[in-house]
């Protein structure tokens, strides 16, 4: 049966630091570290239950009918994640690379949450630590690409060449996630050069920390045959240390 092709989708974008509560302060990643490295203590469990119930709250919010996540595991926690949507897929970030049987790095997933039965692709870029890209394709030929880039940023300017060739085929490409531009959005010129995209966030919306938000670096970039109409940061979610985005996206034409 052929899909149904979708003209208007909302989509949100999540960063969720393995929803251990801290906010971006420095002080937090010194006397809280424990909490990345200890995922199954009694009391971590208790934190991430009570984010996770604020998760599913914003969820209902807002509604979105695909949701991608970054810095998960496929915990009990998720499972209420999963509840609110007709498919899902949690993928390993590291693709094929030994990184991700590292005993702390094993599990670090990617999840894409979705309301309706969108064609899902999985794509690995050649470099960097983190190299997953998950793709849905929205139907009118638009995909929408999702990633978690590098830290490093000779790895991270790769991984957007890598992006750059990946997106040619498709018609009416989207590109959206944590895209770590620690020195700003002249790091996606010749990424917006080479596609025809552009970031469609509002100029002055920063995600990151969250604590005092500084820096933009949760984004969507999309071309001009779309529409992302009221693309807006949370700020009420207090969950991570980054700030969850969301974009209507309306295919023109």
């Amino acid at each position: 049966m052929e899909r149904m092709a979708f003209r208007r989708v909302r989509a949100m974008i999540y960063n969720v630091g393995h929803l251990t509560g801290i906010r971006g302060e420095m002080s937090e990643y010194f006397f809280h570290a424990g909490r990345y490295f200890t995922p199954h203590g009694t009391a971590t469990r208790k934190r991430k239950q009570e984010l996770a119930d604020h998760l599913v709250q914003l969820i209902d919010e807002v509604r979105p009918d695909v949701l991608f996540l970054a810095e998960i595991r496929d915990e009990a926690y998720l499972d209420l994640i999963k509840s609110l949507f007709s498919s899902y897929a949690v993928d390993p970030k590291y693709g094929t690379t030994f990184i991700g049987a590292l005993p702390f790095m094993k599990g670090n997933s990617s999840g894409v949450f979705m309301q309706s039965e969108f064609q899902l692709r999985r794509h690995y870029m050649s470099r960097g630590v983190k190299r997953l890209i998950q793709e849905v394709e929205l139907g009118n030929g638009a995909s929408l690409f999702f990633g978690h880039f590098s830290l490093g940023k000779a790895a991270r300017t790769k991984q957007f060449q890598d992006v750059a060739d990946l997106v040619k085929r498709v018609p009416h490409p989207i590109i959206a996630g944590d895209f770590n531009i620690l020195h700003g959005a002249p790091e996606l010129q010749e990424l917006l050069v080479h596609t025809g995209l552009s970031i469609v966030n509002h100029p002055d919306d920063m995600t990151y920390p969250t604590a005092s938000p500084r820096m933009a670096l949760d984004l969507f970039l999309a071309p001009p045959t779309i529409e992302a109409a009221e693309v807006a940061v949370l700020h009420s979610a207090q969950m991570s240390d980054h700030l969850p985005v969301v974009a209507d996206i309306t295919i023109q034409g």
